[in-house]
């Protein structure tokens, strides 16, 4: 049979550094649907422990949770009182020397392992609860990297905060360059899911800091501040995305509010906003019609981020079930409790490895078997649904349902749909014709 290889490229762009850096790692397929008739068809993914291996050394992006602790009580956050995370006890802080594990795990990759071709800016991410609450342990944890890793590493600092002890903290984030995400869901009274451990509103606070930091500190806050939003039904991704242009000239990453892992699902719908739920585009109304699918499954010249102008444009007509990022060949997570998982973003996913007793426990064998198992499972339904080039859909999001049996993807398009999309999107474009000239145009 004819090996057959899948090009799986990892980079990482920074606007602040202007730096890219790239890489290409070759994954192994199996040969199967290739042998017979493979063209558009879900390539057999066979996953060895040596992939998994080769994932954590050329990994780009390693984060910390410094804390389960935080400042609010925001009423749809996913570790809140709708969810099941409340059943555990969150009031830890990570401990030093399990993250002393992890940092000399890559220390060593580093200067012994890590082939120089390959990335040379690593990002470094803390995440919480509220990960400015144990900002001792961040000051620690970058400390201790940038005196003992190699030269030719250098840091990119990021993390996710709550916004409320951002103006506290401002002066050593800046000495650090930290790329900051902010958590705002538009104006006023679309934060009101967003409140203290009192019930009390916090949007002020948030509010009042990130313009006192617009104000004095004009370029850092341009270039490395963001803003991401949920939507809620006391807001609309209209009003959240006029709100943050206009007071800060961001344009905001715009969640849901996440269905996983949900106790109370009747009071998470009540704070739902389904009337502008990005499911399913084909349902809005014929003159708000996105054109979003319809660009990237027919337009050549769509990029999803800025590395991807950087890829190799042959398409080889295979494709990996659902866009789940392989084993930590983009990031490795670490919690609180010791728990080596593939992002932050997972959830309740089990975990991969374990840093105990001053040792990390990750089983390669065990870690290719279970994507494996999941990706196989998919399979199937992936090889006949219309956004299986474009997919965005990870198998641990909201958008996914998996049992022992059965998967269920939200997002999965079929023929019939897909015709349908095709017909009121041509139709808006047909009797739009500025529409279409900046369609051309992208």
């Amino acid at each position: 049979m004819t090996k057959n290889f899948l090009e799986l490229k990892r980079g990482y762009y920074s606007r602040k550094h202007k730096l890219f850096t790239y890489s290409k790692n070759l994954i192994k397929v199996n040969d199967g649907l290739q042998d017979n008739n493979c063209e558009n068809k879900m390539c057999n993914l066979d996953l060895s422990s040596a992939h998994v291996h080769k994932g954590l050394v050329v990994t780009s992006q390693i984060i910390f949770e410094v804390t389960e602790k935080c400042n609010l009580s925001c009423k749809y956050c996913g570790l809140g009182e709708n969810y099941t995370y409340t059943k555990r006890v969150r009031n830890r802080d990570l401990d030093w020397n399990t993250a002393k594990v992890l940092c000399d795990y890559y220390i060593d990759i580093w200067k012994n392992k890590r082939p120089r071709y390959l990335k040379e800016l690593m990002s470094i991410g803390f995440y919480g609860g509220e990960a400015l609450i144990n900002i001792s342990l961040i000051k620690l944890i970058i400390d201790y990297l940038e005196k003992n890793s190699p030269d030719h590493i250098k840091f990119f600092y990021s993390m996710t905060t709550n916004g409320v002890f951002l103006l506290n903290n401002i002066d050593y984030l800046i000495k650090k360059d930290f790329h900051i995400t902010v958590s705002l869901d538009g104006d006023k009274k679309g934060n009101k899911y967003r409140v203290d451990k009192n019930n009390q509103p916090v949007f002020n606070i948030i509010y009042k800091n990130l313009k006192k930091i617009q104000e004095k500190y004009e370029d850092y806050f341009i270039n490395n501040i963001d803003v991401i939003s949920v939507l809620n039904n006391c807001n609309s991704r209209e009003s959240i995305k006029k709100f943050i242009d206009l007071e800060f000239g961001k344009i905001p990453e715009i969640k849901p509010i996440s269905l996983s892992n949900v106790l109370n699902m009747d009071t998470i719908e009540s704070m739902r906003n389904k009337k502008d739920s990005t499911r399913n585009v084909m349902d809005q109304n014929k003159n708000q019609v996105s054109l979003d699918l319809l660009i990237k499954c027919f337009s050549s010249n769509y990029y999803s981020e800025y590395r991807s102008l950087m890829e190799d444009e042959t398409d080889t007509g295979l494709y990996i079930p659902t866009a789940t990022c392989l084993p930590f060949y983009d990031r490795i997570f670490l919690t609180c409790r010791g728990h080596i998982l593939p992002c932050e973003k997972v959830g309740d996913v089990p975990r991969l490895g374990i840093v105990e007793n001053e040792q990390i426990k990750l089983n390669f064998k065990e870690v290719a078997n279970f994507y494996n198992v999941l990706f196989r499972k998919f399979k199937e339904q992936c090889n006949i649904c219309n956004k299986k080039r474009n997919c965005g859909i990870c198998v641990f999001s909201d958008s996914i349902y998996v049992d022992n049996e059965n998967v269920q993807c939200n997002e999965f398009i079929s023929d019939k749909e897909m015709l349908d999309y095709l017909n009121i999107s041509f139709g808006v474009l047909r009797d739009n014709v500025k529409l279409l000239e900046e369609v051309i145009k992208e």
